[in-house]
Parts: structure tokens; sequence; C-alpha cells
């Protein structure tokens, strides 16, 4: 017991000690750090750049939860159905979600182009008619970086709908069958309550992933056009390493964390008390 309350210690309790302390402080990374007080907390509610940043991450976590939800537990029913090459299916809806967000990144930058495959395929639809601006227009762009985080995150979160449907009990469906109810009755009396824990733990992962996000958007946009792409984390990157606001960067990583830990627990005890017992 001793020793893991030592590496707790040592790898969260310290880390995040340090960094409420540094968040009070003017330090670039290198000097002595000299105590200000609240002046970072101040000026971080006035920084015009975090204010965005936390737009931003709300229209994609917001997005990511409205969207993902029902689109992975349709995934995870038409898989969890008797359907041929189901495994398969399986294997190629998951894959997205174990390669490297770097590669993704590199992979949808070539996609989405001027002269890249989507618009080519958007020229011989013959909609449109001029070159799609994907990754340098204001109101293309995050949709656009949406779109990347469905499509890597859809089959992820299927995987925990699927074994959670497998999780019910099928005596539950036969007494249904008997009570005539079927189809969306059944659904909705049945599958869904006991979903719930697995809406859970996707909702978790899907606020707590989004809230941090990082590296799409560094690769594919460096924040912009302008900073409608700009998200905290990639705030706290720019101050710490390219203005050595090293202080200011670790108090936009408190304020982060306490949103993060705001939004978790309230999402927590919301689908929480929703759940039931089988």
């Amino acid at each position: 017991m001793v020793p893991v309350l030592l590496i707790i210690a040592a790898f969260v309790v310290y880390p995040f000690l340090s960094s409420v302390y540094y968040s009070f402080t003017d330090w670039n990374g290198i000097s002595k750090p000299n105590f200000v007080g609240l002046l970072n907390y101040k000026n971080l509610l006035k920084d015009i750049s975090f204010v965005h940043s936390l737009r931003n991450i709300l229209f994609f976590t917001v997005g990511a939860i409205v969207l993902i939800n029902p689109l992975s537990l349709i995934l995870a029913l038409i898989l969890n159905s008797k359907i041929k090459g189901r495994s398969a299916l399986r294997t190629l809806f998951y894959l997205p979600s174990v390669i490297s967000m770097i590669v993704i990144s590199n992979i949808w930058v070539i996609i989405l182009a001027g002269d890249g495959l989507l618009n080519k395929v958007v020229d011989l639809l013959g909609v449109g008619g001029q070159e799609i601006n994907w990754l340098g227009d204001y109101d293309k762009t995050p949709w656009a970086l949406l779109f990347i985080i469905l499509w890597q995150g859809v089959g992820n979160s299927a995987i925990f709908y699927i074994a959670g449907l497998q999780s019910i009990p099928q005596d539950l469906y036969e007494a249904a069958d008997i009570d005539g109810a079927v189809g969306w009755t059944r659904f909705t009396r049945i599958t869904f309550p006991l979903l719930m824990p697995a809406v859970t733990i996707v909702t978790f992962f899907q606020i707590s992933g989004t809230l941090k996000l990082f590296d799409l958007p560094l690769i594919m946009t460096k924040g912009g056009p302008g900073d409608v792409t700009l998200t905290p984390t990639m705030l706290i990157y720019n101050q710490a390493f390219q203005y050595n606001a090293a202080g200011y960067a670790t108090t936009t990583g408190v304020f982060l964390l306490l949103i993060i830990f705001v939004i978790s627990a309230l999402q927590l005890r919301l689908t929480r008390s929703k759940e039931v017992e089988m």
C-alpha cells in the first residue's frame, strides 16, 4: 500500500500542487518564479483567445456527444445483429480508434486539401462548382474537424454499446415477446434503460477526450483559420513553448482541469441517475 501511495504522491499529487503554485507566478520556465497572486487568472478571464478556445471546445464536445452516441448505438445494434461479415465489419469500424491521431490527421490533410480526394469526388458529382477550402474556411473547417472526430470515435463507442447489448439477459426479451412488446417499445422499455451504464462510460470518454483535444487541430489547422479551431490545450502549448509564459500556461491548465472535473462530475451524476439495475 505504501509504495502505491508514494507513486501517486510523486506522479499525481506533487505535479498537481506544483502546477497550482506556478499558476500564481510569472514563471518563464527557466528563471526563478515570482508570486503574482491572482493576476494570471484575471488576465486569463479577459483573454479573448482563451474565450474563443472554450467556445470551440464546447462546439466539438457537444457535437461529439449529440452525434456519436446515437450513431454508435445504431452501429452497435447493427453489428450485434446476425449479419454476414459481422466480425470483419466490427474490425473495420473499430480500426480508426486504434490508429494514432497524428497519422489520422495527416491522412485527412491529404484528403481535404484543395486538390485532395474529397474535392475530386465533389467535382465528379457535379456539386459545388468550385474547389472547397475545407481547412481554411471559417464556417466549414470546424465541421470538417468534427466529422473526423466522429469518424474516429464512433467505432470505439460502438464497442462499449455492443458489450452492453450482450450483457442484457435474453429472458427479458423473451418475456417482452410474450407480452407482445416488439420494435421501438422493446428498445425503449428494455434495451436503452439497460444500456445506460454504457451511455455513462461512452459520454465520459467523449467529454474528457474532446475537452483535451490537441493533436488533431494542431496538425490540420494550427488552430485556424483565425482561431476557430483553437483549443485550450493548444493555447497552453503556445503559451509555454512559443511565448515562454510557463506560469500563465499552468494557469490555463489548472482552469481547464477544473472545467473538465466539473463537467465530468455533472455528467456522471446525471447519467448514473438514469441507470437501472438488472
